[in-house]
């Protein structure tokens, strides 16, 4: 862990017994081979059912639950027991109105405003002959779908999520409470009582033709869907399901990183495309841990010899770091070289992590684990069967992914919605998914957001169109990244600013547009700004102005 005293960093006194640790970390040559002499990062290793172990890791039987969202709609953007220990439960960050399903057969004590959830639905159920509640919050008061008293089954749709409250972004904040949300229980980690829950679809099919569950999106998930499903219960748990990065999922704020760490500007692209080569440290992770090692500072050398911006010891970088800019040499202070080095040691890790979970040789949060590997060294940490007992070690991984989270945009750019409703309304769906999204200049495609020409991951006007009418198209419709080009494209149709629809792009007047943005009704569109800026929902005037033009597509 790095300190920092009269303006120059140091590293701590403890920090000599937790880098020596990483210096005689055993490395399988075939691996330190792949990294030295290829310049490539190792594949993000496979989930291996990564499930955190809590404190208290009781479990709902086997086949007894569903898992309220389905797979591939979310993410974990946040874990039980973090800010101090006041995170009650686990959030799962999705797309505005996605679908949340009732997690247990039951009866709706609570649903409507609820202070700190905006809204929530609480549902009390009998699970294992025991009195639960799962509680589902930061509902819009629109997407609240039951009331109190109504009685639901598992699988059955009950609400969608929203960013009501004290919420940064559209996400399910979702609790487990033996004992009753209302009767003195108290919450336990959510993942793990969920880690043999079906999933909404497997719910749908066990139930036959009569059941209550709302058609899914099936193809975004990897259940087998056969036509006989006898026991619902034999069925791999949620694969993914507290797996992955949970700490900067959101994607970096690299305005916040910039205004506290000025020195941070040349590291931005390289740590966005750490993060890209290696999913499992997303990028405000890696920033975090640069920003803990080194200070974003070149030339450092601790006071055990640990070197460079992410304060590699000799030994280690020699069996582990990569050619980070293709130069054909790896140089420790070399800021490409260090940052890709960084994620490429991280990901080697957190394939360790995931092994020693899966065989119950660790126990913790993954994130944590991977940290502790890195701070004081894999043989360190598998002996200790959980982080590293050094108080260096304890503090490092705490602070790193509080940092990562001051640093991460709010969790609204996690994917778009299934898509319904004619043409037009599945454009302003396929845009309203990403808001909160970063502008970036030159970013966005028809899969989605990308890395712009200035390092920041998101849209800029025209990437979002492309994007939107693309995922309406389905693929048939990609249009040219260039406004003046999309207003002149033959297969739009010119459209009168009275008789605007839904789904409409817009442009202000005259030949040569700078922007474009999407009619959402009622004089509002969705669009990327500028600079600074997130894809949001604005009046048209604010966008194009009153004087503007529109095209029509599909």
């Amino acid at each position: 862990m790095s300190d920092t005293k009269d303006g120059e960093l140091f590293m701590s006194d403890s920090s000599g017994t937790a880098k020596a640790l990483l210096a005689v970390a055993a490395v399988p040559a075939l691996l330190a081979g792949l990294l030295i002499f290829s310049g490539r990062l190792p594949e993000s290793p496979e989930d291996r059912n990564c499930l955190p172990s809590a404190t208290d890791s009781r479990q709902a039987p086997s086949g007894s639950v569903v898992f309220p969202m389905v797979e591939g709609s979310y993410t974990v953007s946040d874990t039980f027991g973090t800010r101090g220990g006041d995170h009650k439960g686990v959030d799962l960050a999705a797309a505005d109105g996605t679908q949340i399903y009732s997690a247990t057969d039951g009866k709706v004590s609570a649903a409507g405003e609820a202070s700190g959830f905006g809204h929530w639905v609480v549902v009390d159920s009998e699970v294992g002959d025991q009195k639960v509640s799962i509680v589902y919050g930061h509902m819009w008061a629109h997407g609240v779908g039951v009331k109190v008293g109504d009685t639901v089954t598992a699988g059955q749709p009950i609400a969608k999520v929203g960013s009501d409250g004290e919420s940064s972004g559209p996400h399910l904040h979702l609790e487990v409470v033996p004992g009753g949300r209302f009767s003195g229980g108290r919450q336990i980690d959510p993942m793990p009582w969920f880690s043999q829950a079906k999933t909404p679809q497997v719910a749908a099919q066990a139930a036959g033709p009569s059941a209550t569950t709302a058609p899914v999106n099936t193809a975004t998930t990897s259940v087998p869907r056969t036509a006989d499903v006898q026991l619902a219960a034999a069925v791999k748990p949620n694969p993914g399901v507290g797996c992955g990065p949970r700490v900067g999922g959101g994607g970096l704020d690299v305005t916040k990183l910039l205004a506290e760490y000025p020195a941070a500007a040349e590291f931005v692209p390289w740590i966005i495309k750490g993060a890209e080569a290696c999913p499992d440290t997303p990028a405000p992770l890696i920033a975090a841990q640069l920003r803990n090692e080194a200070g974003f500072k070149k030339g450092l050398v601790s006071p055990q010899n640990a070197q460079g911006p992410a304060q590699f010891l000799p030994e280690t970088w020699q069996e582990h770091a990569v050619d980070g800019d293709g130069d054909g040499q790896r140089d420790i202070n070399n800021v490409p070289d260090a940052v890709m080095s960084q994620a490429a040691y991280n990901c080697y890790v957190m394939g360790m992590v995931k092994d020693g979970l899966a065989a119950g040789k660790l126990v913790g949060d993954p994130t944590e684990l991977m940290l502790s590997m890195y701070n004081c060294g894999p043989g360190g940490t598998l002996g200790a069967g959980g982080v590293c007992t050094f108080p260096e070690t304890q503090a490092y991984v705490k602070e790193i992914p509080d940092t990562a989270r001051r640093w991460t945009l709010p969790a609204a750019s996690v994917g778009t919605p299934q898509l319904s409703g004619e043409f037009g309304n599945r454009v302003v769906q396929a845009a309203e998914g990403w808001k909160g999204t970063p502008y970036a200049w030159g970013g966005g495609d028809a899969n989605g957001p990308t890395t712009g020409s200035d390092g920041v991951h998101g849209f800029d006007c025209s990437g979002l169109t492309i994007f939107a009418i693309a995922a309406a198209s389905q693929g048939a419709i990609v249009l040219d990244h260039y406004t003046t080009r999309q207003l002149n494209d033959g297969r739009g149709t010119p459209v009168a600013p009275d008789k605007l629809m839904p789904g409409d792009l817009v442009f202000p007047a005259g030949a040569d547009p700078q922007h474009v943005a999407i009619f959402a009704g009622d004089g509002l569109v969705v669009h990327a700004p500028t600079s600074g800026d997130v894809v949001k929902i604005a009046p048209i005037a604010d966008a194009v102005g009153t004087d503007f033009q529109a095209r029509r597509f599909g």
